[in-house]
């Protein structure tokens, strides 16, 4: 009974990792207490599941064929940015590159992030601090009253909630480019590294010195 249940939860953990998202692990792990004589009990941990890194890599290829032209240049876009700004090591981690609009970055702190993104049909690119419907009443102002020294330390001016009748708030900062021109692209990945960096050392400052409510 024992095994049988065993072999059930380790089938549906394997399911799990090989129909999840990258972002996305499961771990099944088994828990034996040995003795060898006398000695004191020890306990010994055997992974009876983890993600299947080859079935994730078929995975990602069959759902490469099936992406459009724009997702197709998306997702090479954001494994070379991810690939220039884990170079410089300044953020230790970061998240898988998916065939998408944006890529987000952590700034530490729930409901808030850096959510870059790749424009494709007005062609720019921009870095954003996203903050969620749930903090934006109380994060927005606070974020606000300290505008003059976020921009001074960023040697740069914002766009202070663009869209003011969106319920989740951004301030942003975009730059132009041409996706068809490659030295183009390269220029404006390490523009997007160089205030990627910028804007979580400002930022995840700023955030954590917030007084809480």
């Amino acid at each position: 009974m024992q095994q049988t249940l065993q072999q059930n939860i380790k089938k549906a953990l394997d399911w799990l990792n090989d129909h999840t998202s990258d972002e996305i692990s499961f771990y099944g792990v088994q828990v034996e207490l040995w003795q060898i004589d006398n000695s004191n009990p020890a306990v010994k941990f055997n992974v009876i599941s983890k993600p299947n890194l080859a079935v994730r890599q078929v995975n990602r290829s069959i759902a490469a064929e099936d992406m459009s032209d724009k997702r197709k240049f998306q997702l090479e876009f954001w494994n070379r940015f991810r690939t220039k700004l884990a170079e410089t090591r300044k953020i230790g981690s970061l998240q898988t590159p998916r065939a998408q609009y944006w890529y987000d970055i952590s700034l530490g702190k729930s409901y808030i992030s850096l959510s870059n993104f790749c424009n494709t049909e007005q062609s720019n690119v921009g870095v954003r601090v996203y903050i969620s419907n749930k903090i934006a009443d109380d994060m927005l102002p606070y974020l606000e009253s300290r505008k003059e020294e976020i921009e001074t330390k960023l040697g740069v001016k914002l766009q202070w909630n663009p869209n003011p009748n969106n319920k989740d708030k951004v301030l942003m900062l975009t730059h132009s480019t041409n996706f068809n021109d490659d030295g183009k692209v390269n220029e404006a990945l390490d523009w997007l590294v160089q205030y990627t960096i910028k804007f979580r050392e400002v930022f995840s400052k700023v955030i954590m010195e917030k007084p809480i409510n």
